[in-house]
């Protein structure tokens, strides 16, 4: 289970968003956060579920990247943990994600950042 943390380990840059990892019950070393990617809907541990201070879009495929790259993007108000919400800009990215399989790996992010600032 991932969880956003401040807890000083390394972060990705995203555009706006700042993705910062901490695998729960161990230090995460470098190799660990190699190995990390994106994939189905996880759901958020109950300590998180009732605050409504995070948005956990719920997908059934391997896009969950691309769906927390579009929230980021893309408020739409109410019920933005449905993936149907961010359907209409799924193309949005399509050239910048082109080589990249999903679930997007770690070493494939600054990929997308590069192509993202061209």
């Amino acid at each position: 289970m991932l969880l956003a943390t401040s807890a000083g380990f390394p972060d990705l840059k995203i555009g706006v968003t700042r993705l910062i990892f901490h695998v729960e019950g161990k230090t995460p070393s470098v190799s660990d956060l190699l190995k990390i990617k994106g994939s189905l809907y996880i759901p958020l541990p109950e300590q998180f579920q009732n605050k409504h201070a995070i948005i956990n879009v719920k997908n059934k495929d391997d896009k969950c990247f691309l769906w927390a790259i579009l929230f980021a993007l893309h408020h739409v108000g109410k019920d933005g943990q449905r993936v149907t919400k961010y359907i209409p800009f799924e193309n949005e990215f399509d050239n910048e994600l082109k080589v990249i399989e999903f679930p997007v790996k770690t070493t494939d992010v600054p990929k997308f950042v590069k192509r993202t600032k061209d």
